[in-house]
Protein backbone atom coordinates (compact mmCIF):
# COMPACT_ATOMS: atom_id res chain seq x y z
CA UNK A 1 0.00 0.00 0.00
CA UNK A 2 1.57 3.26 -1.11
CA UNK A 3 2.37 5.87 1.54
CA UNK A 4 0.98 8.50 -0.81
CA UNK A 5 -2.57 7.21 -0.36
CA UNK A 6 -5.00 9.40 1.51
CA UNK A 7 -4.79 9.12 5.31
CA UNK A 8 -7.52 10.46 7.59
CA UNK A 9 -8.14 10.40 11.30
CA UNK A 10 -9.83 7.31 12.69
CA UNK A 11 -12.67 7.73 15.15
CA UNK A 12 -11.97 6.89 18.83
CA UNK A 13 -14.08 3.74 18.42
CA UNK A 14 -11.98 2.65 15.43
CA UNK A 15 -8.79 3.40 17.32
CA UNK A 16 -10.06 1.20 20.14
CA UNK A 17 -10.74 -1.56 17.62
CA UNK A 18 -7.18 -1.24 16.31
CA UNK A 19 -5.78 -1.52 19.85
CA UNK A 20 -7.96 -4.53 20.63
CA UNK A 21 -6.77 -6.23 17.45
CA UNK A 22 -3.19 -5.93 18.67
CA UNK A 23 -4.05 -7.33 22.07
CA UNK A 24 -4.35 -10.70 20.41
CA UNK A 25 -7.03 -13.18 21.30
CA UNK A 26 -9.60 -14.65 18.93
CA UNK A 27 -9.88 -12.28 15.93
CA UNK A 28 -13.33 -13.64 15.06
CA UNK A 29 -14.77 -11.54 17.88
CA UNK A 30 -14.84 -8.57 15.47
CA UNK A 31 -16.13 -10.47 12.44
CA UNK A 32 -19.71 -9.60 11.50
CA UNK A 33 -21.19 -12.24 9.16
CA UNK A 34 -24.45 -12.21 7.20
CA UNK A 35 -25.69 -15.35 5.48
CA UNK A 36 -28.16 -14.97 2.58
CA UNK A 37 -29.64 -18.20 1.20
CA UNK A 38 -30.89 -17.80 -2.36
CA UNK A 39 -33.05 -20.13 -4.43
CA UNK A 40 -33.86 -19.86 -8.13
CA UNK A 41 -31.93 -18.96 -11.27
CA UNK A 42 -29.21 -16.65 -9.96
CA UNK A 43 -27.75 -14.05 -12.34
CA UNK A 44 -24.07 -14.17 -11.35
CA UNK A 45 -23.13 -11.07 -13.36
CA UNK A 46 -25.92 -9.07 -11.76
CA UNK A 47 -24.76 -10.14 -8.29
CA UNK A 48 -21.16 -9.17 -9.06
CA UNK A 49 -22.28 -5.75 -10.29
CA UNK A 50 -24.49 -5.35 -7.22
CA UNK A 51 -21.53 -5.98 -4.89
CA UNK A 52 -19.52 -3.32 -6.73
CA UNK A 53 -22.44 -0.87 -6.57
CA UNK A 54 -22.75 -1.36 -2.81
CA UNK A 55 -19.04 -0.72 -2.30
CA UNK A 56 -19.25 2.52 -4.28
CA UNK A 57 -22.40 3.55 -2.40
CA UNK A 58 -20.63 3.02 0.94
CA UNK A 59 -16.97 4.16 0.60
CA UNK A 60 -16.23 3.47 4.27
CA UNK A 61 -16.11 -0.23 3.41
CA UNK A 62 -13.03 0.46 1.29
CA UNK A 63 -10.89 1.40 4.29
CA UNK A 64 -8.21 -0.13 6.50
CA UNK A 65 -6.68 1.10 9.77
CA UNK A 66 -3.01 2.05 9.56
CA UNK A 67 -0.55 3.32 12.16
CA UNK A 68 1.44 6.46 11.40
CA UNK A 69 3.87 7.47 14.16
CA UNK A 70 1.55 6.23 16.88
CA UNK A 71 -1.59 7.74 15.37
CA UNK A 72 -4.22 5.49 13.81
CA UNK A 73 -5.90 6.56 10.59
CA UNK A 74 -8.00 5.29 7.71
CA UNK A 75 -6.35 4.46 4.40
CA UNK A 76 -7.86 3.19 1.14
CA UNK A 77 -8.22 -0.59 0.82
CA UNK A 78 -10.49 -1.41 -2.10
CA UNK A 79 -12.19 -4.81 -1.53
CA UNK A 80 -11.81 -7.64 -4.00
CA UNK A 81 -14.82 -8.69 -6.04
CA UNK A 82 -17.24 -11.52 -5.44
CA UNK A 83 -15.47 -14.82 -4.68
CA UNK A 84 -17.28 -17.86 -6.06
CA UNK A 85 -16.94 -21.50 -4.94
CA UNK A 86 -18.66 -24.38 -6.71
CA UNK A 87 -19.91 -26.88 -4.12
CA UNK A 88 -22.32 -28.66 -6.43
CA UNK A 89 -20.26 -31.82 -7.00
CA UNK A 90 -20.87 -35.07 -5.09
CA UNK A 91 -17.49 -34.82 -3.35
CA UNK A 92 -17.76 -31.10 -2.54
CA UNK A 93 -17.21 -29.97 1.07
CA UNK A 94 -20.22 -29.37 3.30
CA UNK A 95 -21.45 -25.82 2.89
CA UNK A 96 -21.94 -25.28 6.63
CA UNK A 97 -18.33 -26.23 7.26
CA UNK A 98 -17.24 -23.87 4.50
CA UNK A 99 -19.32 -21.05 6.00
CA UNK A 100 -17.66 -21.58 9.39
CA UNK A 101 -14.22 -21.61 7.79
CA UNK A 102 -14.85 -18.46 5.78
CA UNK A 103 -16.40 -16.59 8.71
CA UNK A 104 -13.28 -17.34 10.72
CA UNK A 105 -10.79 -16.37 8.03
CA UNK A 106 -8.78 -13.44 9.34
CA UNK A 107 -8.61 -9.84 8.16
CA UNK A 108 -5.45 -7.77 7.86
CA UNK A 109 -6.65 -4.68 9.70
CA UNK A 110 -3.73 -2.55 8.51
CA UNK A 111 -3.99 -3.35 4.81
CA UNK A 112 -7.52 -4.64 4.27
CA UNK A 113 -9.80 -5.21 2.61
CA UNK A 114 -12.17 -5.41 5.59
CA UNK A 115 -15.18 -6.91 3.86
CA UNK A 116 -15.61 -10.08 1.79
CA UNK A 117 -18.43 -11.29 -0.48
CA UNK A 118 -18.36 -15.06 -1.04
CA UNK A 119 -20.88 -17.10 -3.03
CA UNK A 120 -21.22 -20.84 -2.58
CA UNK A 121 -22.97 -22.50 -5.52
CA UNK A 122 -24.76 -25.67 -4.43
CA UNK A 123 -26.43 -26.56 -7.72
CA UNK A 124 -30.13 -27.08 -8.51
CA UNK A 125 -30.85 -23.37 -8.13
CA UNK A 126 -29.41 -23.16 -4.62
CA UNK A 127 -26.79 -20.59 -3.61
CA UNK A 128 -25.50 -19.21 -0.32
CA UNK A 129 -24.06 -15.70 -0.21
CA UNK A 130 -21.81 -14.96 2.76
CA UNK A 131 -20.86 -11.40 3.62
CA UNK A 132 -18.26 -10.94 6.36
CA UNK A 133 -17.18 -7.46 7.46
CA UNK A 134 -14.79 -6.35 10.18
CA UNK A 135 -16.43 -4.38 12.97
CA UNK A 136 -13.96 -1.52 12.39
CA UNK A 137 -16.00 -0.51 9.32
CA UNK A 138 -19.35 -2.05 10.17
CA UNK A 139 -22.06 -2.28 12.84
CA UNK A 140 -25.41 -3.97 13.41
CA UNK A 141 -27.47 -1.39 11.53
CA UNK A 142 -25.00 -1.69 8.65
CA UNK A 143 -26.23 -5.25 8.11
CA UNK A 144 -29.71 -3.97 7.32
CA UNK A 145 -28.42 -1.21 5.04
CA UNK A 146 -25.99 -3.38 3.12
CA UNK A 147 -28.42 -6.24 2.39
CA UNK A 148 -31.14 -3.75 1.46
CA UNK A 149 -28.89 -1.97 -1.03
CA UNK A 150 -27.46 -5.23 -2.37
CA UNK A 151 -30.96 -6.57 -3.10
CA UNK A 152 -32.00 -3.32 -4.77
CA UNK A 153 -28.87 -3.25 -6.93
CA UNK A 154 -29.33 -6.91 -7.90
CA UNK A 155 -32.86 -6.07 -8.98
CA UNK A 156 -31.55 -3.38 -11.32
CA UNK A 157 -32.08 -0.28 -9.18
CA UNK A 158 -29.53 2.53 -9.31
CA UNK A 159 -28.22 3.19 -5.80
CA UNK A 160 -27.85 6.75 -4.48
CA UNK A 161 -24.49 8.43 -4.84
CA UNK A 162 -21.88 8.09 -2.10
CA UNK A 163 -22.24 10.69 0.69
CA UNK A 164 -21.37 14.25 -0.25
CA UNK A 165 -17.64 14.88 0.03
CA UNK A 166 -16.61 11.29 -0.57
CA UNK A 167 -14.11 10.58 -3.31
CA UNK A 168 -14.43 7.47 -5.49
CA UNK A 169 -11.64 7.60 -8.13
CA UNK A 170 -11.70 5.22 -11.03
CA UNK A 171 -8.83 3.15 -9.62
CA UNK A 172 -10.87 2.31 -6.53
CA UNK A 173 -8.89 4.43 -4.04
CA UNK A 174 -11.55 6.09 -1.92
CA UNK A 175 -11.78 8.51 0.95
CA UNK A 176 -14.84 9.24 3.04
CA UNK A 177 -14.47 12.13 5.49
CA UNK A 178 -14.71 11.22 9.16
CA UNK A 179 -16.67 14.39 9.86
CA UNK A 180 -18.72 14.31 13.02
CA UNK A 181 -17.80 10.73 13.96
CA UNK A 182 -14.78 12.24 15.76
CA UNK A 183 -15.95 13.87 19.04
CA UNK A 184 -14.90 17.43 19.77
CA UNK A 185 -12.59 18.36 22.65
CA UNK A 186 -15.61 19.81 24.44
CA UNK A 187 -17.47 16.50 24.15
CA UNK A 188 -14.46 14.59 25.48
CA UNK A 189 -14.10 16.95 28.44
CA UNK A 190 -17.80 16.70 29.31
CA UNK A 191 -17.66 12.91 29.07
CA UNK A 192 -14.64 12.85 31.37
CA UNK A 193 -16.48 14.92 33.98
CA UNK A 194 -19.45 12.56 33.73
CA UNK A 195 -17.58 9.26 33.98
CA UNK A 196 -15.10 10.37 36.62
CA UNK A 197 -17.73 10.06 39.35
CA UNK A 198 -19.09 6.74 38.06
CA UNK A 199 -16.27 4.62 36.71
CA UNK A 200 -14.83 1.75 38.69
CA UNK A 201 -13.21 -1.29 37.16
CA UNK A 202 -15.98 -3.94 37.02
CA UNK A 203 -13.73 -6.88 37.81
CA UNK A 204 -16.29 -9.12 39.50
CA UNK A 205 -19.32 -11.07 38.38
CA UNK A 206 -21.50 -13.67 40.08
CA UNK A 207 -23.21 -16.33 37.99
CA UNK A 208 -24.13 -19.99 38.56
CA UNK A 209 -21.06 -22.14 38.09
CA UNK A 210 -18.75 -19.29 37.15
CA UNK A 211 -15.10 -20.30 37.48
CA UNK A 212 -13.31 -17.25 36.08
CA UNK A 213 -13.64 -13.98 34.22
CA UNK A 214 -12.44 -12.81 30.84
CA UNK A 215 -12.16 -9.42 29.17
CA UNK A 216 -10.29 -10.85 26.18
CA UNK A 217 -11.46 -12.17 22.83
CA UNK A 218 -11.89 -15.94 23.11
CA UNK A 219 -13.79 -18.76 21.38
CA UNK A 220 -17.45 -18.85 22.41
CA UNK A 221 -20.37 -21.19 22.68
CA UNK A 222 -23.94 -19.95 22.56
CA UNK A 223 -27.57 -20.66 23.44
CA UNK A 224 -30.52 -19.32 21.47
CA UNK A 225 -33.42 -18.27 23.68
CA UNK A 226 -36.89 -16.80 23.52
CA UNK A 227 -37.20 -13.77 25.78
CA UNK A 228 -40.96 -13.61 25.39
CA UNK A 229 -42.94 -10.37 25.81
CA UNK A 230 -41.66 -7.44 27.87
CA UNK A 231 -43.61 -5.03 30.12
CA UNK A 232 -45.41 -2.50 27.93
CA UNK A 233 -46.70 0.04 30.46
CA UNK A 234 -43.49 1.38 32.04
CA UNK A 235 -42.79 4.24 29.56
CA UNK A 236 -39.44 2.61 28.74
CA UNK A 237 -37.97 1.46 25.46
CA UNK A 238 -37.54 -2.29 25.09
CA UNK A 239 -33.78 -1.78 25.29
CA UNK A 240 -34.07 0.09 28.60
CA UNK A 241 -36.34 -2.63 29.98
CA UNK A 242 -33.78 -5.30 29.05
CA UNK A 243 -30.96 -3.36 30.70
CA UNK A 244 -33.03 -3.01 33.89
CA UNK A 245 -33.87 -6.73 33.84
CA UNK A 246 -30.24 -7.79 33.41
CA UNK A 247 -29.12 -5.52 36.24
CA UNK A 248 -31.84 -7.01 38.46
CA UNK A 249 -30.72 -10.52 37.46
CA UNK A 250 -27.07 -9.84 38.33
CA UNK A 251 -28.09 -8.21 41.60
CA UNK A 252 -30.15 -11.30 42.43
CA UNK A 253 -27.06 -13.47 42.13
CA UNK A 254 -25.05 -11.24 44.45
CA UNK A 255 -26.66 -8.19 46.11
CA UNK A 256 -24.71 -4.95 45.81
CA UNK A 257 -23.35 -2.83 42.96
CA UNK A 258 -23.54 -4.42 39.52
CA UNK A 259 -22.17 -3.48 36.12
CA UNK A 260 -23.25 -4.16 32.57
CA UNK A 261 -21.61 -3.09 29.30
CA UNK A 262 -24.04 -2.02 26.57
CA UNK A 263 -23.61 -1.08 22.92
CA UNK A 264 -25.13 2.26 21.93
CA UNK A 265 -25.64 3.62 18.45
CA UNK A 266 -23.86 6.90 17.70
CA UNK A 267 -25.59 7.49 14.37
CA UNK A 268 -26.75 10.99 13.61
CA UNK A 269 -29.38 11.81 11.05
CA UNK A 270 -26.63 12.38 8.48
CA UNK A 271 -25.51 8.75 8.95
CA UNK A 272 -28.97 7.18 8.80
CA UNK A 273 -28.21 5.42 5.49
CA UNK A 274 -24.44 5.03 5.83
CA UNK A 275 -22.66 1.73 6.38
CA UNK A 276 -19.85 2.05 8.94
CA UNK A 277 -18.91 1.86 12.60
CA UNK A 278 -21.41 4.07 14.42
CA UNK A 279 -21.52 2.35 17.79
CA UNK A 280 -19.83 2.66 21.15
CA UNK A 281 -19.73 0.38 24.19
CA UNK A 282 -20.45 2.07 27.53
CA UNK A 283 -20.75 0.72 31.07
CA UNK A 284 -23.86 0.99 33.24
CA UNK A 285 -23.13 0.95 36.96
CA UNK A 286 -26.11 0.48 39.25
CA UNK A 287 -26.96 -0.59 42.80
CA UNK A 288 -30.54 -1.90 42.87
CA UNK A 289 -32.61 -1.41 46.01
CA UNK A 290 -34.39 -4.69 46.92
CA UNK A 291 -37.27 -2.65 48.40
CA UNK A 292 -38.01 -0.99 45.04
CA UNK A 293 -40.56 -2.41 42.69
CA UNK A 294 -39.26 -3.49 39.33
CA UNK A 295 -41.06 -0.50 37.82
CA UNK A 296 -39.24 1.89 40.19
CA UNK A 297 -35.93 0.15 39.55
CA UNK A 298 -36.45 0.28 35.77
CA UNK A 299 -37.32 3.97 35.79
CA UNK A 300 -34.18 4.72 37.77
CA UNK A 301 -32.12 2.76 35.25
CA UNK A 302 -33.88 4.64 32.44
CA UNK A 303 -32.89 7.99 34.00
CA UNK A 304 -29.26 6.85 34.28
CA UNK A 305 -29.22 5.60 30.69
CA UNK A 306 -30.57 8.88 29.41
CA UNK A 307 -27.73 10.68 31.18
CA UNK A 308 -25.31 8.25 29.54
CA UNK A 309 -26.88 8.85 26.12
CA UNK A 310 -25.57 12.44 26.21
CA UNK A 311 -21.98 11.10 26.18
CA UNK A 312 -22.44 8.05 23.94
CA UNK A 313 -20.08 9.34 21.22
CA UNK A 314 -17.02 9.31 23.47
CA UNK A 315 -15.44 5.96 24.47
CA UNK A 316 -14.90 5.83 28.23
CA UNK A 317 -11.21 4.98 27.74
CA UNK A 318 -10.89 8.20 25.71
CA UNK A 319 -12.74 10.27 28.30
CA UNK A 320 -10.78 8.97 31.30
CA UNK A 321 -7.12 8.22 31.74
CA UNK A 322 -5.82 5.14 33.49
CA UNK A 323 -8.20 2.55 31.98
CA UNK A 324 -6.12 -0.28 30.63
CA UNK A 325 -7.23 -1.43 27.16
CA UNK A 326 -9.38 -4.52 27.08
CA UNK A 327 -11.67 -6.19 24.55
CA UNK A 328 -14.81 -5.27 26.56
CA UNK A 329 -15.58 -2.89 29.41
CA UNK A 330 -17.33 -5.42 31.66
CA UNK A 331 -17.57 -9.22 31.95
CA UNK A 332 -21.31 -9.20 31.07
CA UNK A 333 -22.59 -7.22 28.09
CA UNK A 334 -25.70 -6.56 25.99
CA UNK A 335 -26.20 -5.56 22.37
CA UNK A 336 -29.66 -4.69 21.11
CA UNK A 337 -31.17 -3.52 17.89
CA UNK A 338 -34.66 -3.64 16.47
CA UNK A 339 -35.50 -5.17 13.13
CA UNK A 340 -39.13 -4.96 12.05
CA UNK A 341 -38.83 -4.69 8.25
CA UNK A 342 -39.41 -7.66 5.97
CA UNK A 343 -36.30 -9.23 4.47
CA UNK A 344 -35.18 -7.53 1.24
CA UNK A 345 -36.26 -9.15 -2.01
CA UNK A 346 -33.67 -10.27 -4.58
CA UNK A 347 -35.52 -9.97 -7.89
CA UNK A 348 -36.64 -13.35 -9.25
CA UNK A 349 -35.15 -15.30 -6.33
CA UNK A 350 -36.36 -16.76 -3.08
CA UNK A 351 -34.24 -15.56 -0.19
CA UNK A 352 -33.77 -15.84 3.55
CA UNK A 353 -31.31 -13.83 5.63
CA UNK A 354 -29.57 -15.03 8.80
CA UNK A 355 -29.24 -11.70 10.61
CA UNK A 356 -27.68 -13.30 13.69
CA UNK A 357 -25.11 -15.57 12.07
CA UNK A 358 -22.57 -16.44 14.76
CA UNK A 359 -18.87 -15.63 14.48
CA UNK A 360 -17.80 -18.22 17.07
CA UNK A 361 -16.11 -15.80 19.47
CA UNK A 362 -16.80 -13.42 22.36
CA UNK A 363 -15.02 -10.33 23.73
CA UNK A 364 -15.74 -11.01 27.40
CA UNK A 365 -17.32 -13.64 29.68
CA UNK A 366 -21.04 -13.48 28.78
CA UNK A 367 -22.84 -11.52 26.06
CA UNK A 368 -26.55 -11.28 25.33
CA UNK A 369 -27.31 -10.35 21.72
CA UNK A 370 -30.88 -9.30 20.98
CA UNK A 371 -32.21 -8.49 17.52
CA UNK A 372 -35.79 -7.59 18.33
CA UNK A 373 -38.06 -9.22 15.79
CA UNK A 374 -35.47 -11.92 15.02
CA UNK A 375 -34.26 -13.57 18.22
CA UNK A 376 -31.86 -13.56 21.16
CA UNK A 377 -28.62 -15.41 21.83
CA UNK A 378 -26.57 -15.84 25.00
CA UNK A 379 -22.89 -16.35 24.18
CA UNK A 380 -20.32 -17.33 26.79
CA UNK A 381 -16.68 -18.20 27.25
CA UNK A 382 -16.62 -21.97 27.93
CA UNK A 383 -13.36 -21.58 29.85
CA UNK A 384 -15.28 -19.55 32.44
CA UNK A 385 -18.79 -21.01 32.28
CA UNK A 386 -19.94 -24.48 31.24
CA UNK A 387 -23.03 -25.03 29.13
CA UNK A 388 -25.21 -26.25 31.99
CA UNK A 389 -24.46 -23.09 33.96
CA UNK A 390 -25.08 -20.86 30.92
CA UNK A 391 -28.44 -22.58 30.47
CA UNK A 392 -29.28 -21.76 34.09
CA UNK A 393 -28.51 -18.07 33.45
CA UNK A 394 -30.70 -18.12 30.33
CA UNK A 395 -33.50 -19.82 32.26
CA UNK A 396 -33.23 -17.34 35.14
CA UNK A 397 -33.46 -14.41 32.73
CA UNK A 398 -36.53 -15.88 31.04
CA UNK A 399 -38.25 -16.48 34.39
CA UNK A 400 -37.44 -12.96 35.59
CA UNK A 401 -38.77 -11.35 32.40
CA UNK A 402 -41.94 -13.43 32.55
CA UNK A 403 -42.46 -12.43 36.18
CA UNK A 404 -41.98 -8.69 35.73
CA UNK A 405 -44.08 -8.69 32.56
CA UNK A 406 -46.96 -10.24 34.51
CA UNK A 407 -46.45 -8.03 37.58
CA UNK A 408 -44.06 -5.08 37.03
CA UNK A 409 -44.89 -3.57 40.44
CA UNK A 410 -43.59 -6.44 42.57
CA UNK A 411 -40.53 -5.69 44.66
CA UNK A 412 -37.11 -6.81 43.51
CA UNK A 413 -36.68 -8.94 46.63
CA UNK A 414 -39.83 -10.86 45.66
CA UNK A 415 -38.69 -11.70 42.12
CA UNK A 416 -37.97 -15.36 41.31
CA UNK A 417 -34.75 -16.42 42.96
CA UNK A 418 -31.89 -17.18 40.62
CA UNK A 419 -29.85 -20.33 40.96
CA UNK A 420 -26.99 -20.34 43.46
CA UNK A 421 -24.01 -18.35 42.23
CA UNK A 422 -20.30 -18.79 42.77
CA UNK A 423 -18.48 -15.48 42.99
CA UNK A 424 -15.36 -15.38 40.84
CA UNK A 425 -12.69 -12.79 41.46
CA UNK A 426 -9.92 -11.86 39.06
CA UNK A 427 -6.68 -11.96 40.95
CA UNK A 428 -4.42 -8.95 40.68
CA UNK A 429 -1.06 -9.43 38.90
CA UNK A 430 0.64 -9.68 42.29
CA UNK A 431 -1.78 -12.42 43.41
CA UNK A 432 -1.09 -14.28 40.17
CA UNK A 433 2.62 -14.17 40.89
CA UNK A 434 3.27 -12.14 37.75
CA UNK A 435 4.43 -8.95 39.41
CA UNK A 436 7.88 -8.12 38.12
CA UNK A 437 10.88 -8.31 40.42
CA UNK A 438 12.97 -5.16 40.65
CA UNK A 439 15.81 -5.38 38.14
CA UNK A 440 18.76 -3.03 37.53
CA UNK A 441 18.11 -0.80 34.54
CA UNK A 442 20.35 0.62 31.85
CA UNK A 443 20.66 4.35 32.59
CA UNK A 444 21.09 5.42 28.95
CA UNK A 445 17.94 3.57 27.91
CA UNK A 446 16.18 4.85 31.02
CA UNK A 447 16.96 8.44 30.02
CA UNK A 448 15.49 7.96 26.53
CA UNK A 449 12.42 6.18 27.88
CA UNK A 450 11.89 8.85 30.52
CA UNK A 451 12.01 11.53 27.84
CA UNK A 452 9.47 9.63 25.73
CA UNK A 453 7.06 9.20 28.66
CA UNK A 454 7.29 12.88 29.57
CA UNK A 455 6.63 13.94 25.96
CA UNK A 456 3.64 11.66 25.46
CA UNK A 457 2.09 12.13 28.90
CA UNK A 458 2.74 15.88 28.97
CA UNK A 459 4.51 15.85 32.35
CA UNK A 460 7.86 17.14 33.57
CA UNK A 461 9.28 14.15 35.41
CA UNK A 462 8.80 10.38 35.74
CA UNK A 463 10.20 8.05 38.42
CA UNK A 464 11.40 4.58 37.37
CA UNK A 465 8.78 2.97 39.63
CA UNK A 466 5.88 4.99 38.19
CA UNK A 467 3.06 3.00 36.61
CA UNK A 468 1.96 4.19 33.16
CA UNK A 469 -1.75 3.79 33.93
CA UNK A 470 -1.44 5.60 37.28
CA UNK A 471 0.02 8.53 35.33
CA UNK A 472 -3.00 8.63 33.02
CA UNK A 473 -1.81 6.37 30.23
CA UNK A 474 -4.33 4.80 27.88
CA UNK A 475 -4.44 3.09 24.49
CA UNK A 476 -3.59 6.23 22.49
CA UNK A 477 -0.57 7.10 24.64
CA UNK A 478 0.64 3.50 24.45
CA UNK A 479 0.63 3.53 20.64
CA UNK A 480 2.50 6.84 20.66
CA UNK A 481 5.11 5.45 23.06
CA UNK A 482 5.50 2.33 20.92
CA UNK A 483 6.12 4.48 17.82
CA UNK A 484 8.73 6.65 19.58
CA UNK A 485 10.56 3.66 21.12
CA UNK A 486 10.73 2.00 17.71
CA UNK A 487 12.06 5.19 16.11
CA UNK A 488 14.66 6.11 18.76
CA UNK A 489 15.73 2.74 20.15
CA UNK A 490 14.91 0.36 17.30
CA UNK A 491 12.71 -1.83 19.49
CA UNK A 492 9.11 -2.66 18.63
CA UNK A 493 7.17 -3.16 21.86
CA UNK A 494 3.80 -4.90 21.93
CA UNK A 495 0.67 -3.73 23.72
CA UNK A 496 0.78 -6.79 25.98
CA UNK A 497 4.18 -5.65 27.28
CA UNK A 498 2.60 -2.54 28.80
CA UNK A 499 -0.07 -4.54 30.63
CA UNK A 500 2.33 -7.12 32.00
CA UNK A 501 5.11 -4.63 32.92
CA UNK A 502 3.54 -1.15 33.19
CA UNK A 503 6.26 0.63 35.21
CA UNK A 504 9.00 2.63 33.53
CA UNK A 505 11.78 0.49 35.01
CA UNK A 506 10.10 -2.74 33.87
CA UNK A 507 9.67 -1.42 30.35
CA UNK A 508 13.32 -0.35 30.21
CA UNK A 509 14.26 -3.92 31.15
CA UNK A 510 12.04 -5.23 28.33
CA UNK A 511 13.67 -2.84 25.83
CA UNK A 512 17.17 -3.88 26.89
CA UNK A 513 16.27 -7.55 26.63
CA UNK A 514 14.95 -6.99 23.10
CA UNK A 515 18.07 -5.07 22.04
CA UNK A 516 20.44 -7.81 23.24
CA UNK A 517 18.44 -10.79 21.96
Amino acid sequence: MSSSLIWEQASPAQHGMWVTDRLGGDPRAHHMPIVVRLTGELDLTALELACTAVLRRHPGLGKALADRDGMVGLVPAWPSGLIVYDLSGPSAPDVEEELTREIGRGFDLGHGPLIRFTLFQLGAGRNVLLIVAHHAVFDGVSKDLLVRDLAQAYGGATLPEAPSGSVVPSDGEISAPSGSIVPSDEEITAAGDFWRTRWHDPAELALPGLTGLSLRATPAESIDLDLGPLPEDLALTRFETLVAALLALLHGYRPGPVALAVDLSTRGEQHRDTVGLFANEVPVFWTPDPADTFAQHARGVRAELREIYRHRRVPVARALSGISPRAALAPFSLSYRKRSDADPVFGGLGSSVEWMAANGAIRNTVHLQVVDGVGARLSYDPACLDRASAELVASDLQRLLASVTAAPYQRLRDLPRGHAAAVARLASPAENGSAAVATPVDHETLAVMTSIWCEVLGIDDVHPDDDLFDLGGHSLTITQIIARVDKRLGVELTLDTFFETPTLAELVTQVEAARTS
